[in-house]
């Protein structure tokens, strides 16, 4: 084996690099906890302003099984600017986009549309070049993770582009009639 492919550094690693990293790995020896305590470890404080919060029920109720991998990741960066009392949030797709890790816009986009549609966030659609507003809702209205299949969510949320029903063809036969009428009567 030459190379390995590194998915963090988005790399090929070569002999060289693999065996400089199994070196570091083998010999750390930063304060290891011993077995039957915690002792020496740099354990993460319990109280933190800097800390996302994610709901049990995420992952008790089976939504982290159910879905994509990458609505995790949206959520997660929604619970990171969720204001601590208000529990809303305005990130922009690129920022999500960004932080989420996801490198295609329509995921983030349809993230988002499974999130809304098992009412785990609200989304206040903003006009303009405004981001839109999220709200975390509780667990408690959070629907049934089997109440609707993923693949019936973006057809619950298309929207009509035309404003009519009429066919162009049948609009352009009117006109010409029209036109033909008008031209008899001349």
């Amino acid at each position: 084996m030459d190379a390995v492919y590194h998915p963090v550094k988005k790399e090929w690693l070569n002999e060289h690099d693999m065996q400089s990293l199994r070196r570091i790995l083998n010999n750390k020896k930063i304060s290891e906890p011993r077995k039957e305590n915690f002792e020496g470890l740099s354990v993460r404080p319990s109280k933190k302003n800097t800390r996302l919060f994610i709901d049990n029920e995420y992952f008790e109720k089976g939504y982290a099984r159910l879905f994509p991998k990458s609505v995790l990741a949206v959520y997660c960066v929604l619970a990171k600017y969720a204001n601590y009392q208000t529990q809303t949030c305005f990130p922009s797709i690129d920022i999500l986009i960004h932080e989420s890790g996801i490198k295609r816009r329509n995921t983030v986009i349809y993230d988002l549309k499974i999130l809304e549609a098992y009412s785990i966030i609200y989304i206040e659609h903003s006009k303009g070049w405004s981001p839109n507003q999220y709200a975390l809702l509780s667990p408690d209205v959070w629907k049934d993770p089997n109440s609707i299949k993923i693949d019936t969510v973006l057809s619950m949320k298309k929207i009509l582009k035309t404003v009519s029903k009429i066919s162009l063809n049948s609009i352009k036969n009117n006109l010409l009639t029209v036109s033909v009428a008008i031209l008899e009567i001349i």
